[in-house]
Order: structure tokens, then sequence, then C-alpha cells
């Protein structure tokens, strides 16, 4: 051990040397070195000034502060209250409308993503080869140059 890793480890553990993951070799390189002591001492005075010094708050503070906050339920119902005071709640077909948009949007939605199958003929085939991932062709053929290629294969 060092002078660098025993400042790291006092940093890191404090003065308690029973903390420390070697407190043997701790006090013994405290007691045979110097500048150790130095930085232990230091410490111990730090840690003493930070015990004594720290500041209680006074017993009544906690509910002080716990009146002032907002009530959160309130604060939930508020919220969903601003937002639908936005809709207007006059007619009774608002309600319904706003319930099945929703609804529509999706509709409409699905049937955007349908493609029309009817370009496509059965004729029209997309092979592609590829030898070790090496290289990979496209070809086009139709059904009958495809039964023309299964003949002429042994």
């Amino acid at each position: 051990m060092n002078i660098e890793e025993f400042s790291q480890l006092l940093d890191a553990y404090g003065t308690d040397l029973e903390t420390w993951p070697d407190p043997l070799a701790a006090r013994e390189f405290l007691q045979r070195t110097p500048e150790a002591s130095i930085h232990f001492d230091a410490a111990v005075a730090v840690e003493r000034v930070l015990v004594s010094s720290s500041i209680k708050a006074p017993l009544s503070l906690a509910p002080r502060i716990l009146e002032n906050l907002p009530d959160q339920h309130a604060l939930r119902e508020s919220m969903w209250h601003e937002l639908l005071s936005w809709l207007p709640t006059k007619h009774r077909w608002v309600p319904v409308a706003s319930a099945l948009l929703p609804l529509f949007l999706g509709f409409a939605l699905g049937l955007n993503g349908i493609q029309e199958t009817s370009d496509i003929t059965e004729d029209d085939y997309l092979w592609v080869f590829a030898d070790n991932l090496e290289q990979s062709t496209v070809e086009l053929l139709t059904q009958s140059a495809l039964l023309d290629e299964e003949e002429n294969t042994p």
C-alpha cells in the first residue's frame, strides 16, 4: 500500500478502519508511515467538525411542509376537468362522436394499410439465388419459364 492508495481508501471508507477492505494492513501502514497518520488525523478532524456542526431541523418543520403541499388527488381531478372542459357537452351527439372518433380513425388507418393485389399476376415470381452470401442474383420469371426450367433440371 502506498500513500495514494491510503488516501483513496480514507476518502472512500472514512476513519473507521474496521470498515476498510483490509483493516490490518491499514493499521500497519498507518503506524509505519508518518504522512499517512497526518492524512488520517486531518480526516478525523473533518469528521468531528461535520458531526458537531450539524443543524437539526425543528420538529414542527415537517408538518408545516406537508400542510403546504397541494392535494395530489385534487390536482389530478382538476387536470381531467380542464381537458374535458374543451369538449362542448351541451349537445347529445358530442360525447358519442368523441367516443367513436378513435374507432373511425383506426378503421381509416387500417384501410390505408391494405394494398391492392390486382397488379400482381400469378405468372410473375421473384426468385433470389445466393452462393455463400457472396453474390446475389435476382431474376423475374414467368410461370411458363419456371416450368421449363424445372423440366430441364435433372
